[in-house]
């Protein structure tokens, strides 16, 4: 077993320089702070305000890392080591939890807690159970509902450890029941849900992959399985709702996962179910493919790019959709509503099935990165202004013919993160500046809907500086340094 010791949060640290700060809804047991606050009326379930701005330390020593997911929160040391708390292998059941009364949804994850730990359970808590169970045939009692209330470290595969120095791409990421960690190997990590071929190991069986598994690339695919290579020499991974990006360090991009939206830039493609024989008609791949079709479409021509000009430098993957910035400087996206067009007389969202050019940026400056939420994509330039295209926050309203200025050049400088998630874009300064945004529908609101959160004097008056923000479906984490 990979899974090794329970990380008590009361142990005292005194030779921290780094602080980690949640906020949020206590009942997935994200927040890490064990199982009491999964339970608790006042912090099971918290109002908009507190869930955005009322922060609690945790008292864990030299996180450089972090990831907020649906149900769970994955953290990176400095002695490389990956925590992780919550529910890393559920969605669905979140989402029908969410969805009870507060008072249910507490006896519900009260019950689910007596199994854990072994202890003998009633008439309702057998129910829940049998409702929510998080297993399959294979599973093991220790993981049926694989709730973990504290930190748990996870260990990678043949002694391999995750990568301590982030700055030069995202390392580690969390999304619905699912986490990727990239290791000084240079391979990729999964575990968590495997439904839709999202772990990207090669098995179409497995619905859970319950220990970090290397991503494998895809060489064939028959009546017996999917055969591959390991993926190598990954930088940056970027995880979707239930697909996947990866970069490596020559610039060449792979997806995999679920694609029937576009979302794996492959346009017409069908995979197989393999399980019957029978060609399915669900895109599914369950290892990494290439994605290395970039077209520049104009009035008089079409071009594919080859050679440098068709490396990639970032990417991003939103819930349904994915985005890329080339060599070339251009930039492309694809999958579900990532573009728009009239039709009849009013502009809808459509989706893009192989990367499309991005139109609308200003001509002759660097694109610098790219950002996806969980419905926008967002670019930032050279000059530091930002660019976003999308569907709208307050009306539903898709940006997509061309992207709009949401960030004018001269606001910021000098930024230490520049991200996305669910509803908003976040930016940070190296001067401790935190601004937030979100992809409004007119030029006036966006010119005005450039906010600092409540929460950042209060967590700065003791000097810490802000290193990064993570906004998960139902909690965010801060990482600060002092």
């Amino acid at each position: 077993m990979y899974r090794t010791r329970l990380l008590q949060n009361q142990v005292k640290n005194t030779a921290s320089k780094t602080n980690v700060y949640v906020s949020g809804h206590g009942w997935t047991g994200a927040l890490g702070q064990g199982s009491d606050i999964m339970t608790d009326s006042q912090k099971s379930s918290v109002s908009p305000s507190e869930r955005d701005n009322d922060f609690t330390s945790l008292d864990i020593p030299n996180v450089i890392n972090a990831a907020a997911g649906w149900g769970h929160t994955a953290l990176i040391t400095s002695d490389k080591k990956l925590l992780v708390c919550g529910r890393p292998y559920d969605f669905q059941q979140l989402m029908r939890l969410y969805r009870m009364p507060s008072l249910v949804r507490r006896l519900t994850v009260m019950n689910s807690m007596m199994l854990e730990k072994g202890e003998e359970p009633g008439i309702f808590a057998k129910i829940i159970d049998g409702v929510f169970r998080n297993s399959d045939k294979n599973t093991t009692d220790e993981y049926k509902r694989a709730i973990f209330p504290n930190f748990i470290e996870f260990q990678l595969p043949n002694d391999d450890v995750p990568v301590a120095d982030n700055s030069s791409g995202k390392t580690l990421a969390a999304s619905a029941g699912l986490t990727a960690v990239i290791g000084e190997s240079g391979k990729l990590y999964t575990f968590g849900l495997n439904q839709r071929g999202q772990c990207g190991i090669g098995n179409r069986k497995t619905h859970h992959v319950w220990e970090p598994q290397p991503v494998i690339m895809k060489k064939s695919e028959d009546v017996s399985g999917v055969e591959g290579e390991e993926l190598q020499d990954i930088v940056h991974v970027d995880l979707g709702l239930q697909h996947v990006l990866a970069l490596n360090k020559n610039g060449e991009l792979f997806g995999w996962g679920k694609g029937s939206r576009g979302q794996l830039g492959q346009a017409d493609f069908k995979s197989q179910n393999y399980d019957d024989g029978k060609v399915s008609t669900v895109d599914l791949e369950y290892a990494a493919i290439p994605i290395d079709e970039f077209e520049i479409v104009t009035e008089t021509s079409r071009d594919i790019l080859r050679g440098n000009d068709a490396k990639v430098t970032s990417t991003a993957a939103g819930w349904n959709h994915s985005a890329c910035i080339t060599e070339s400087n251009h930039a492309f996206i694809w999958g579900k509503n990532a573009m728009a067009e009239m039709k009849d007389g009013r502009l809808d969202p459509v989706d893009a099935p192989s990367p499309t050019l991005v139109k609308g940026l200003p001509s002759g400056m660097e694109i610098k990165d790219v950002s996806c939420g969980s419905h926008h994509t967002a670019f930032l330039l050279e000059d530091n202004s930002v660019y976003a295209l999308g569907i709208a926050t307050d009306t539903a309203m898709p940006i997509g013919e061309e992207a709009v200025e949401v960030v004018p050049p001269g606001l910021v400088s000098d930024l230490k993160q520049f991200t996305s998630h669910h509803d908003r874009t976040t930016i940070v300064t190296k001067d401790n500046e935190v601004l937030e945004l979100q992809m409004w529908s007119t030029d006036e609101l966006r010119s005005s809907a450039i906010f600092e959160p409540e929460w950042v004097e209060e967590i700065t008056s003791d000097g810490s500086k802000i290193e990064s923000v993570h906004r998960g479906w139902l909690h965010s984490l801060v990482l600060t340094s002092t």
